[in-house]
C-alpha cells in the first residue's frame, strides 16, 4: 500500500527536489542533481527545468535513497545501457539504473568514466 499524498508531504518532496537543483553542478555536457531525500527526484528535477529553463537538458539525476542513477536528454543512453544494463526510456535519450541488492552497483564515478570512454570511441 502506498503512501497518502498531503498538500504537506507533496510540499516537502517538491522542496527537496528544488535544494537539489539548487545544489547542481556542471559536468562535461551534463548538470549532475544528487539527493539522499526519498523521492521521485527526476520527474520533479525535471518540472523544476521546464519551468525555469524552458527546454531539454542533459542531466544526471542520482537519488541516493531509492538506489537509483538516471542520464537523462542524452545521445549516451544506448552506450550506458550497453555498458551495464538497466534500461532506457524516453526514445532512447534517457537511461537509468537501480542499484538493487545482489546487483553490480552503478556509481557516479563510474557513469561518468563510461560517458568519457564513448567520448573516445571511433565515430561511425
Amino acid at each position: 500500500m502506498s503512501a497518502i499524498t498531503t498538500p504537506v508531504t507533496e510540499a516537502r518532496k517538491q522542496q527537496a527536489a528544488y535544494n537539489a537543483w539548487l545544489r547542481r553542478t556542471p559536468w562535461h555536457t551534463f548538470l549532475i542533481i544528487e539527493s539522499a531525500a526519498n523521492v521521485q527526484l527526476r520527474a520533479l528535477v525535471s518540472k523544476i527545468i521546464a519551468r525555469e529553463v524552458g527546454k531539454p537538458t542533459a542531466l544526471i539525476v542520482v537519488e541516493r535513497a531509492r538506489r537509483l542513477i538516471y542520464v537523462q536528454e542524452s545521445a549516451y543512453a544506448n552506450g550506458l545501457m550497453k555498458r551495464f544494463g538497466g534500461f532506457t526510456f524516453g526514445l532512447d535519450r534517457n537511461w537509468g539504473y537501480q542499484n538493487a541488492e545482489g546487483k553490480k552497483k552503478v556509481t557516479l564515478a563510474d557513469v561518468k568514466r563510461a560517458i568519457l570512454s564513448l567520448d573516445e570511441r571511433p565515430k561511425k
